[in-house]
């Protein structure tokens, strides 16, 4: 069941974007239908940076800086400022704003109740509709809009308690039952029970034995929430318990949707209230069936107790009981006491081949005990201990099967990601009478050359320790095995020396540099280089190791580019905040060895720009070395302005103190000061800092962006307006700032909670 109360932070956090993309709506929909024209006007100021990210605190600071603040315009458009409040601000910023607004438009009020509901934001919802704002209670139109869709189904469906409540009370109660019955549905529908409560005691006459059209029957969405509370109210209500849903393909009724559902508690109450232990009507799973296959083991001994049960029931596709048993052997063994067909086959193949499948080496042993017949082609699962026991049962390792493969073959073509793909292995090679795995066929192929996409790194590396398989033989056709891994798009296979640094083994990395390793190799998959992609291994102490052993010794380029960040001295910086002390001594390392710390990853920001999202020991060390603090990344942003967008007095301070003449109002190519970035973080002593300085809290500009569409060389990923929705695409990143910090590898924006005299937490740490 789902409340209110129990979102997480991260789908709080979800919600807050969310609003933001109905703000732009909003603006978009009330006043402009031409987009360009939209991005033409979008220019913030500091001020509404703190509301529109509800900095109460931030807002206080700037007011009291400017005498005669402008609070009529927004950045978003022309939209009132109360969209940006009750989008994003407090119940006491809506009061404000609605006491001071004189004029409201007709067409944006229910947007604003929308809004409210979309942030489940009940106190703004009740100072909304206390103000004269009428909510909409009627219909969808035959277009199913949103604007005019029935609030109260809306705050339903979105698991707004409270504002379902308040709906409600103001609510002319013949206006609203036609509402009622589709926001029940759509509460239930999205697990949100305690809410369907309420709109059933609010109109209990309704018809619960409708088949919606495309939909479950209500009673059968009921019972896949697990309340079975509200299922007994339902059936009290006329819930029929023998029903068939006809929108379900094999499992139909409600009983067997219960075990289905492994919810034994509401299917011990269906049968308490008639519901038939077989009934199936030739078109469903029977309940014993979908007890077997998914209910689990207490709801499997519940039903097989009932002497009333049929046990020789099939299902669709040719399902038995046996099959659907095979993950409780005990039960297995009492189905073929009973005389169930061992070898009956069905669309999920046999008991025996299904147990194999599962890696259910008990059931298997009890099967092969009754005289299944062995199949190794179930070893494509990879489970050893069945693939054992089927060989020491008499299974055919030479067998092939309609497609002509072997058990190599099959083994060869699955998912090689596990420790027990390996041993199958060695079961089946030493099951071969002691064939050769260096083997050459006649098109000159070893078995490396059956590389295909899914085979797996474990494998290839099996093949070249212990079978000792030629890796540079040439088929028939002039191809490698690594020729091979290539063609068929299997990276890590062809980047097998990329993957043991990674897994931070020296040993084998100067194993493999001994053999004549490439070590200027860009991983295929991703572009690294070798030093950056050291900087993917875990360990603290085994990172160092690795990083002076590529440096000093493999001599590997350590300017060399490849990655996301572009360059290791950039990444290295992007892993101080999580590992401070041996990071910072890396760092130090590569300026010994002479790195350039002024290089640029694709969107032109340098070590020293992310540095400032760092602890403050990194931006000194960096400094020291000569980094660039005037180099402006291709946003025209300068080390400055990601300093004043976190809540770092001490980075700010020391980059002021160290550059006394840097312009404390330098803008970046959208207009935007430090001050403005700070506002947007909330950090009040930064915002004091700055304004100390000389900062201009009331400087705006209405200049159009440079570039109205930009697709860079680098393809460079950026946001884009399209239609009526905030889109991830390549275009102008003139809107992205209001949203959001520019990303970067491993890196979270650096804004802390609302201070205690906001009305909420915003905690926007991992919000990209």
């Amino acid at each position: 069941m789902k409340t209110q109360g129990s979102m997480s932070l991260v789908a709080l956090n979800s919600m807050r974007k969310i609003s933001l993309r109905n703000i732009f709506d909003f603006a978009i929909r009330e006043e402009h239908d031409d987009v360009d024209e939209f991005r033409e006007i979008y220019m913030p100021t500091a001020i509404s940076n703190a509301v529109l990210w509800n900095r109460v605190s931030s807002m206080e600071i700037l007011l009291a800086s400017d005498s005669k603040p402008d609070l009529t315009r927004s950045d978003l458009g022309k939209a009132s400022a109360i969209a940006l409040a009750v989008g994003c601000g407090s119940p006491q910023t809506v009061k404000l704003i609605l006491e001071k607004s004189t004029t409201m438009k007709d067409d944006s009020k229910s947007d604003l109740i929308q809004m409210a509901i979309d942030n489940y934001k009940h106190k703004v919802l009740t100072l909304l509709i206390k103000s004269g704002i009428e909510f909409v209670s009627g219909e969808e139109n035959e277009a199913g809009k949103l604007s005019v869709r029935p609030h109260l189904l809306f705050a339903a469906t979105h698991g707004a308690t409270e504002c379902v409540r308040i709906l409600l009370s103001y609510a002319v109660k013949p206006d609203i039952l036609s509402t009622v019955s589709s926001a029940l549905y759509g509460a239930v529908e999205n697990g949100y029970t305690d809410i369907a409560r309420i709109l059933l005691q609010y109109e209990p006459n309704q018809d619960f034995n409708v088949q919606p059209p495309d939909k479950p029957m209500l009673l059968t969405v009921a019972i896949e929430t697990g309340d079975s509370e509200f299922v007994s109210m339902l059936i009290q209500h006329g819930a029929e318990v023998n029903a068939l849903d006809t929108y379900f393909v094999n499992i139909k009724t409600p009983l067997s949707r219960a075990f289905y559902g492994c919810h034994l508690d509401i299917a011990k109450l269906l049968v308490q209230n008639g519901a038939d232990i077989n009934h199936s009507d030739g078109v469903s799973y029977p309940p014993l069936i979908a007890a077997l296959f998914h209910g689990g083991s207490e709801s499997a001994e519940y039903i097989l107790q009932d002497e009333k049960v049929d046990v020789n029931q099939v299902g669709p596709d040719g399902l038995t009981a046996l099959i659907a048993a095979v993950k409780y052997p005990t039960i297995v063994q009492e189905l073929l006491s009973k005389g169930l067909p061992i070898d009956h086959d069905s669309i999920l193949g046999t008991a025996l081949s299904r147990a194999t499948q599962l890696n259910l080496p008990e059931t298997v042993e009890a099967l092969i005990k009754h005289n299944a017949k062995p199949d190794l082609e179930s070893c494509f699962f990879r489970h050893s201990k069945c693939v054992k026991l089927l060989l020491d049962a008499g299974a055919n390792a030479y067998f092939r099967n309609n497609n002509g493969d072997n058990a190599l073959d099959i083994l060869l073509a699955g998912d090689q990601g596990y420790r027990q793909a390996e041993e199958c292995f060695r079961l089946l090679l030493s099951n071969r009478n002691g064939s050769n795995a260096g083997h050459v066929n006649e098109k000159r192929q070893t078995l490396l050359h059956f590389i295909q996409r899914r085979t797996r790194v474990s494998i290839v590396e099996l093949l070249l320790a212990s079978a000792v398989v030629p890796i540079d033989t040439q088929d028939e056709d002039g191809y490698t095995p690594l020729a091979i891994a290539v063609r068929e798009q299997n990276l890590s296979a062809a980047s097998i020396l990329h993957i043991v640094v990674v897994n931070g083994d020296l040993s084998i990395v100067k194993f493999l540099v001994d053999a004549g390793a490439d070590r200027e190799a860009v991983d295929p998959k991703y572009g690294k280089s070798l030093l950056y992609t050291a900087f993917d291994i875990e360990d603290d102490w085994g990172l160092e190791k690795m990083v002076k052993y590529l440096v000093d010794e493999v001599r590997v380029p350590i300017n060399k580019f490849g990655g996301s960040l572009g360059y290791p001295i950039i990444r290295a910086v992007v892993l101080v905040r999580h590992h401070v002390t041996n990071i910072i001594r890396i760092i130090k390392f590569f300026i010994r060895r002479k790195a350039d710390i002024n290089l640029a990853d694709s969107q032109g920001r340098t070590a020293l720009h992310i540095a400032c999202l760092s602890p403050p020991e990194c931006v000194r060390v960096l400094v020291a070395a000569g980094a660039n603090v005037d180099t402006r990344d291709k946003y025209s942003r300068l080390p400055i302005h990601f300093a004043a967008g976190t809540d770092s007095t001490h980075i700010v301070a020391y980059l002021l103190d160290q550059y006394k003449d840097t312009d404390i109002n330098v803008e970046d190519e959208d207009g935007w000061t430090p001050l403005m970035w700070a506002a947007r973080s909330g950090s009040a002593d930064v915002i004091t800092m700055l304004v100390e300085r000389g900062a201009d809290t009331d400087l705006r500009h209405l200049l159009e962006p440079k570039e109205r569409v930009r697709i860079t060389s680098e393809g460079i990923e950026e946001w884009v307006i399209t239609s009526t929705r905030l889109n991830r695409e390549t275009g102008p990143h003139i809107m992205a700032k209001a949203v959001l910090w520019l990303p970067v590898e491993g890196i979270e924006p650096l804004y802390g909670e609302e201070d205690s005299k906001g009305d909420e937490d915003f905690d926007l740490h991992g919000d990209h």
